[in-house]
């Protein structure tokens, strides 16, 4: 991300990272249980036994509104528990870090209007016919895929997620086609951060405005949603030495029970693949080789295409 980072401090924030809504919650006690306590004992010092049991009964239901969200309209009238998982998960942007370089594993010759129409729909900007294309031709994200998750509660209880990680199957990277479109630097969006070569390592996570990521994100955290009460998860997803179809499985506790719900790419596994790294001729191994046409033109000042994609040498060009 280009511009200014506040510089935070190293200590964890009080509060998770990432969009309001719902109820965030450090892993220790919080101290409530003692604080009622009190209450009651006061309570119990009045000297009418009716009074007592007047106020007990209001300060019981006080504290379960406090710990329960606003009743939804559904709810005040008198419907049924809601049905179906724990969570409702809705997928939302998945696109390519920064100005998106993707890669296929068969090689394609396209012609200016292919490039100009389906190439668009990398980072959601193309049409639904593009966006199939795509999918067609099994694209896979090259380097890092950034994916937005925003969770709802379906429960009058609060629902605990208690951690997301990758369901992943990995193989050698893909060498059909490349399409090259370096990022300008780090960027700060991402909320949590996934790494398909090292899927056991609980994921890391950033603070805004930082580059500094803190291990172990749902070590330090859980969300507790309520009835219709929804946060969003910015998940960065990469990897640096092999091609993986991966899907993500987000685990909770719903009354006492563990929960998981497995999210993918509208019924397929999302697809990533590394970019090559080294020196010398990096991208020898694809077959076919194309660049984002302001990398282009930097590399090789006398090209006058204007398409978007320009077609270069694989065996030849070095970044």
């Amino acid at each position: 991300m280009r511009g200014w980072r506040a510089k935070l401090s190293e200590k964890p924030d009080e509060h998770p990272p990432g969009d309001s809504g719902g109820r965030h919650s450090r892993r220790k006690s919080s101290g409530r249980k003692a604080q009622g306590g009190k209450v009651l004992a006061w309570i119990a010092g009045l000297a009418s036994s009716a009074v007592v049991a007047f106020i007990a009964a209001f300060a019981t239901v006080l504290g379960t509104q406090a710990a329960s969200p606003s009743p939804s309209p559904a709810a005040a009238s008198g419907l049924a528990s809601p049905r179906g998982d724990p969570l409702q998960v809705t997928l939302g942007n998945v696109t390519a870090e920064d100005d998106g370089s993707m890669a296929f594993p068969k090689p394609l010759i396209l012609s200016a209007k292919d490039l100009a129409d389906q190439m668009a729909a990398v980072n959601g900007s193309g049409s639904s016919g593009s966006q199939a294309w795509l999918a067609d031709h099994d694209m896979a994200f090259a380097g890092r895929v950034d994916i937005q998750l925003v969770v709802q509660g379906n429960r009058r209880h609060l629902v605990r997620i208690i951690n997301i990680k990758p369901v992943e199957h990995c193989s050698a990277p893909l060498d059909g086609t490349m399409f090259f479109a370096p990022g300008q630097g780090e960027d700060v969006s991402a909320q949590l951060y996934v790494d398909l070569d090292n899927p056991q390592v609980p994921a890391e996570y950033t603070k805004a405005w930082s580059v500094k990521r803190y291990p172990d994100y749902f070590g330090q955290y859980s969300i507790s949603l309520g009835f219709g009460e929804q946060f969003t998860f910015q998940v960065a997803v990469s990897t640096s030495r092999q091609f993986c179809q991966f899907e993500l499985d987000l685990t909770a506790l719903d009354g006492g029970k563990t929960v998981t719900e497995t999210v993918n790419d509208h019924g397929k596994p999302f697809r990533i693949t590394p970019i090559p790294a080294g020196g010398g001729t990096i991208f020898s191994s694809y077959q076919v080789l194309y660049l984002d046409n302001e990398i282009a033109r930097s590399v090789y000042p006398n090209i006058t295409n204007t398409n978007p994609w320009i077609r270069v040498n694989s065996k030849k060009f070095s970044w």
